[in-house]
């Protein structure tokens, strides 16, 4: 993984093995993949996928939080 992000010009900081078990996760859990299936597929046998998926999930909870604020704070017209 290091020598293809190198040749694509990406710094490897930050990235490891581990991020394309991460984001493969996250990618499988977004297009509505099971998480048994999931957990299949990384060959989990806990529910640390749980972890992945749901800091995936935070981002955007926030998000539309902030945007319900939002609606609720702003003057009706």
């Amino acid at each position: 993984m290091r020598i293809l992000l190198l040749d694509a010009g990406i710094s490897t900081v930050g990235y490891s093995g581990h991020s394309l078990r991460k984001g493969a996760a996250a990618t499988a859990d977004c297009n509505g993949i099971s998480k048994d299936n999931i957990k299949l597929l990384g060959r989990w046998k806990s529910d640390a996928v749980d972890v992945y998926i749901n800091e995936l999930r935070k981002p955007d909870h926030i998000q539309k939080l902030l945007h319900l604020n939002s609606q609720l704070l702003s003057p009706l017209h």
